[in-house]
């Protein structure tokens, strides 16, 4: 005889529909209350211009598509084979959260509501209370309560995230090598240490001989005897890669730059992620393949997403728009500034081919959220810090792609500043499971700091 699986009550807190605005659908047959507190904290948080309002408005009109007065009552159906919405009128704090915590607070009137559900007479149900907050998970599993941080969409094992890169060091790839470097490309067959059913297409090899030679010079990018080459997108042939500049006299400075610099400069890859800590050369790479191709595309745009300190708007700052945006923008205008100083440009004449692509429109910096919404054709698209992304808003960035398009996200996935996410939900830890069987996609993980010798120093000590 079969187990039948029990029917759950989930209490959703705001962080999670912060996160995914559709994510109260997504607990299949299960029942899911939210709170009415949480609905007063996204009327709070629809009037920022980050990613957190854009979400926050955009669960309010989701929610109001189920409006209804059973709504506050029985609940109301979200579909065939689902179970009931319904929001929670919460009047005073639970007992026991009154005579512990004391303070009347919104995170406090959540466990409230779960409490209340749970001690309910005649229920039946387990209820679950879902939070992105884990401050209030502890609160809430301290009062005995089932907690969980929101699963969908989350990365679970980071350990194994899909790097994009292997290191392959064998010594009898010394004749492998030799033949690759002459022939250029070999079918993958030949490389018989390695089963093909354990790659993914467009992953890169790193392949190096056992060697006891003590005369390599120190500051070589690889051991005398290596290669670095690409599986083809059937995974048929191994491609040999050789250096190539990233803008000007711009040159990759190490193994990992060398392949970024590859995957960023093929016309048949559609999607690109490059993923590493500050200093590793990820947004420098980026916009300057972008603008060394420049002519294959109608327009560049480069953006990253404006996740505000301390949840400040940027009505907060002081000026018109253009001044607001400015901090959140400079790093970008950096490292378009060392593109042209790297290639012998003045910064006070205007006549590089940055300058010139800039006043004519078909290279243009801006705010994520100013590009939502629209259908770029034959477009190269930067997206910077795209840790700081849900995996909803990738989704829909990546949809928004036309014929023609190549996107690029960029980020370290340990360095999140969105309040809500961390480095299993990120969308960019996301892209980079779900991506890596994609023949029109790539993946690289850089590790090796290039910024300056303190800064890397830094990365490692600090």
């Amino acid at each position: 005889m079969s187990k039948t699986k029990k029917n759950k009550i989930f209490v959703l807190d705001t962080s999670v529909l912060l996160v995914d605005p559709a994510s109260f659908s997504k607990f299949l047959f299960h029942d899911v209350i939210i709170p009415l507190d949480v609905v007063a904290e996204l009327d709070k948080a629809k009037k920022y211009t980050d990613t957190v309002g854009f979400n926050a408005r955009e669960t309010t009109r989701l929610l109001d598509s189920y409006f209804s007065p059973e709504l506050f009552n029985n609940g109301i159906s979200m579909g065939k084979g689902k179970g009931n919405l319904s929001i929670y009128f919460l009047r005073e704090l639970n007992p026991d959260v009154k005579r512990v915590l004391k303070e009347d607070k919104v995170d406090h009137r959540i466990i409230s509501v779960a409490l209340n559900l749970k001690t309910k007479k005649n229920q039946d149900k387990d209820v679950v209370l879902v939070s992105n907050d884990t401050n209030l998970r502890f609160k809430a599993a301290s009062f005995g309560l089932e907690v969980q941080s929101y699963k969908n969409d989350r990365v679970e094992d980071l350990d194994n995230l899909y790097k994009g890169i292997l290191k392959i060091e064998d010594v009898e790839l010394d004749p492998f090598i030799d033949e690759l470097y002459k022939k250029k490309e070999i079918l993958l067959e030949e490389l018989e240490i390695i089963s093909k059913n354990s790659l993914k297409p467009n992953q890169y090899l790193i392949l190096t001989t056992s060697t006891e030679k003590t005369d390599i010079p120190k500051k070589s990018v690889l051991p005398e005897k290596s290669a670095l080459c690409r599986i083809n997108e059937d995974k048929t042939m191994i491609i040999l890669v050789s250096k190539e500049s990233i803008y000007g006299k711009v040159f990759p400075r190490n193994a990992e730059q060398t392949l970024s610099v590859n995957a960023l400069l093929d016309k048949n890859l559609s999607l690109i992620t490059l993923n590493g800590p500050a200093g590793t050369g990820k947004t420098l790479i980026a916009i300057g393949t972008a603008i060394s191709q420049a002519s294959h595309y109608d327009q560049i745009f480069i953006a990253r997403p404006i996740v505000a300190m301390s949840n400040k708007d940027l009505g907060y700052l002081p000026g018109d728009i253009q001044a607001k945006i400015a901090p959140y923008m400079q790093p970008l205008l950096d490292n378009i500034r060392f593109l042209k100083q790297s290639n012998g440009g003045d910064e006070k004449k205007k006549s590089s081919k940055i300058d010139n692509l800039m006043e004519s429109g078909k290279l243009i910096i801006e705010p994520l959220a100013y590009i939502r919404g629209r259908t770029l054709p034959n477009t190269l698209f930067i997206i910077d810090e795209a840790q700081n992304l849900t995996p909803s808003e990738i989704k829909t960035i990546v949809t928004r792609m036309g014929e023609n398009s190549k996107v690029i996200f960029t980020g370290d996935i340990y360095q999140i500043d969105h309040p809500y996410l961390d480095s299993y939900s990120n969308g960019l830890s996301y892209l980079i499971e779900k991506a890596k069987d994609y023949e029109k996609a790539a993946h690289v993980s850089l590790e090796k700091g290039e910024r300056s010798e303190l800064s890397d120093w830094a990365a490692k000590n600090l």
